[in-house]
C-alpha cells in the first residue's frame, strides 16, 4: 500500500447525479484522463473495466438510480499506482467479503458474481468502509502489474 503523502501527478473527480444516464460519460472522461496523462493502454483498460463493473453494480444492485442517488468517482495518479475511490449512496455492500465464484470453463457461462471476481483480480488491493450511509471503496491499481489468466478454479 502506498503512503498517503506520495506525490499525486494528476487527479480526476466526477459526480454522477443520475448514475444510470451518466455512466457512459464517466467512462469517456476516464479514457480521456488516461490518454492525457499517458497511461498505458492496458492500465486504461483495467481502470475502465473496474469502474464500469462497480458503477453497474451500484446502479443495478445498490439502487443508485434517479436524481436522489449520487455516485462519486475519484482517480489519483501516483508514481507507482492509480488510486480509485468510488462512493455511493446505495444499499450497504462490501465487495471484498462477497464469495468469489469459480472461473468458467470451456464455454461455460456463469451468471452473477463474475464481475466482482474480475474486479478483485485486476485490482492490487481493495478496501471497503461504510460511513455516513455511504459505501466507500478505495482501490489500488499497481501500474506495473501484469494481469494473467484467471486461476481461481475450484
Amino acid at each position: 500500500m502506498q503512503r498517503e503523502n506520495d506525490a499525486i501527478s494528476a487527479q480526476l473527480e466526477l459526480t454522477l447525479s443520475w448514475p444510470e444516464s451518466d455512466q457512459a460519460s464517466l467512462l469517456v472522461a476516464i479514457e480521456q484522463f488516461g490518454l492525457a496523462h499517458s497511461l498505458p493502454e492496458t492500465l486504461r483498460y483495467r481502470l475502465g473495466l473496474i469502474v464500469d463493473e462497480l458503477v453497474t453494480n451500484c446502479i443495478v444492485h445498490g439502487a443508485c438510480t434517479g436524481e436522489n442517488q449520487t455516485l462519486w468517482v475519484r482517480i489519483l495518479d501516483r508514481e507507482n499506482e492509480l488510486l480509485l475511490e468510488i462512493i455511493d449512496t446505495g444499499f450497504p455492500f462490501d465487495p471484498t467479503s462477497h464469495p468469489l465464484p469459480r472461473c468458467p470453463e470451456g464455454g461455460e457461462v456463469l451468471l452473477g458474481g463474475v464481475g466482482l471476481c474480475l474486479v478483485r483480480r485486476l485490482a492490487d488491493w481493495i478496501k471497503y468502509t461504510r460511513r455516513q450511509d455511504r459505501n466507500h471503496l478505495l482501490i489500488s491499481l499497481n501500474k506495473a502489474k501484469q494481469v494473467t489468466a484467471c486461476s481461481s478454479k475450484k
